[in-house]
């Protein structure tokens, strides 16, 4: 990987913990400032899931990211690298079908139908409630391994002791932490519905978007059919696809508008 792609992965991250040490730096100071920049570093946490987190699931696959790593990541994410790299897993194994614990359609013994907009983005908590149950529930069947479980819970530790050491410098900043991370995972939510939006004629692959300057400047996340279809391939290996349903917008803006009309008119 040239230092370029490595400056493309590593560039949300660093804005991510940039953002929030200025949201914590101007917190006793003027709290306007320091809301603006908590709003700031969850937009940033946005892209380092979608784009360099993301990433580096795919890499460990084959082992090339060093073992401490996952513990750094927590971090930034909020809770076990190791339970999102699970939860990404099962997305693409089930390609937001019945089974994925992100799928954007609300199943029920009558059927699929669209899940509300803000519901899936504001209520992550509680999709996230029910994919731990069920991720328990294979650990407890053997179907996660015992040593992938054991990694969990370390980085659970792990993440107690860096909350517990921020606490302790200041309580005010887990507070701006748990903002930070909720936001962040409601604006992944709202990416994630506008990659894979809820459209009956879509083959639950994700949508494009196909804009170069979007995908040059976002490590090719625009390209997310082209990864469903490629997942082992690194992001600066995905290339657009003709074939691929493409939306005008980017992932964040489509869910506000038009779906069906806009993904149609570009296939």
């Amino acid at each position: 990987m040239s230092p370029l792609q490595i400056l493309s992965l590593i560039f949300f991250p660093v804005c991510q913990a940039a953002f929030f040490v200025a949201a914590c730096a101007f917190a006793e100071h003027s709290w306007l400032t320091s809301i603006c920049f908590v709003m700031l570093a969850s937009l940033a946490f946005n892209f380092s899931v979608h784009i360099s987190f993301h990433e580096c699931v795919h890499m460990i696959e084959s082992k090339k990211i060093p073992v401490w790593m996952p513990y750094l990541m927590t971090g930034f994410l909020g809770l076990p690298f190791d339970g999102y790299r699970i939860h990404h897993n099962n997305h693409h194994q089930y390609n937001n079908g019945l089974g994925d614990y992100s799928s954007t359609w609300a199943w029920s013994a009558e059927g699929r139908r669209p899940y509300g907009l803000w519901s899936y983005v504001f209520l992550w908590p509680l999709m996230l409630h029910k994919a731990r149950l069920d991720i328990a529930e294979r650990v407890r069947k053997g179907a996660i391994s015992a040593k992938l479980a054991h990694r969990v819970a370390s980085q659970k530790l792990a993440l107690i002791v860096m909350l517990a050491l921020l606490f302790v410098t200041n309580p005010i900043y887990v507070g701006m932490y748990f903002v930070m991370v909720y936001l962040g995972w409601a604006l992944v939510s709202l990416h994630n519905y506008g990659q894979h939006p809820p459209i009956p004629d879509l083959d639950g692959q994700g949508v494009t978007v196909a804009g170069r300057v979007y995908n040059y400047l976002l490590a090719n996340n625009g390209l997310h059919w082209e990864h469903h279809k490629a997942p082992s391939l690194s992001w600066h290996e995905l290339q657009r696809d003709p074939r691929s349903p493409k939306i005008r917008s980017s992932h964040l803006i489509e869910p506000f508008l038009n779906r069906k009309t806009t993904v149609n008119a570009q296939r």
